[in-house]
């Protein structure tokens, strides 16, 4: 968003996205293009599905919070 960022909550949401591939086996985030990834991104738009569980859902639901 052009807007600068705190580097402490940047690495925690980078965290959230490899937790994510760790336990699904793929990114959270996934675009036809770039400009499609980034909305996504921005939007803070991913789909958890049932194979994790409540508890793990719940941690990368707050890690991956688009505005903490």
């Amino acid at each position: 968003m052009n807007e600068g960022y705190d580097g402490k909550k940047t690495d925690v949401w980078s965290c959230g996205v490899v937790l994510f591939a760790m336990l699904y086996g793929t990114v959270p985030f996934k675009g036809s293009d770039m400009n499609e990834l980034h909305e996504l991104i921005k939007q803070g738009r991913y789909n958890l599905r049932d194979e994790i569980s409540p508890e793990a859902k719940a941690l990368i639901r707050g890690i991956l919070e688009v505005d903490p």
